[in-house]
C-alpha cells in the first residue's frame, strides 16, 4: 500500500493522546494506518471520525486553553471535500464545453 501511495494518513501520538494517556493507534492497525485510498485516489476509507472534531468544544483540551483555536480539523476535511468537488465540477464543465467548441470548429472547416 505504501509503494502504491494508497495510505492517506497514519496515527501519531499527539497532544490529545498524551493528555488522556491513550494509545496513539486505537484500533491496532498495521503500520499505524488510519486512512486508505482506492487505487485511483478517489475513495477514502478512514477509521478516525472527523465529525467528532468539528467544533472546538468537542476537544478534551478546550477548557484548559482559552486561546484554543476555534477552527477544527474535523470540519476542515469536509470543507476540503466540498471545495474539491466544486472545482472538479467546474473543470469537467469547462472540458466538456471546450471539446464541444473544438468539434463544432472542426465541423465548420470540413464544410
Amino acid at each position: 500500500m505504501s509503494k502504491d501511495k494508497e495510505i492517506a494518513f497514519k496515527y501519531t501520538k499527539g497532544a490529545i493522546t498524551k493528555y488522556q494517556n491513550l494509545e496513539h493507534n486505537p484500533n491496532g492497525s498495521d503500520h499505524d494506518i488510519a486512512g486508505v485510498l482506492a487505487y485511483n485516489g478517489r475513495v477514502l476509507g478512514m477509521m478516525p471520525h472527523p465529525e467528532r472534531a468539528m467544533f472546538s468544544h468537542q476537544s478534551p483540551l478546550w477548557q484548559m486553553n482559552k486561546k484554543f483555536s476555534k477552527k477544527r480539523a474535523g470540519l476542515q476535511i469536509f470543507k476540503n471535500a466540498i471545495n474539491y468537488f466544486k472545482k472538479q465540477l467546474v473543470q469537467n464543465f469547462l472540458d466538456t464545453e471546450l471539446a464541444s467548441l473544438r468539434q463544432s470548429s472542426q465541423a465548420k472547416t470540413l464544410y
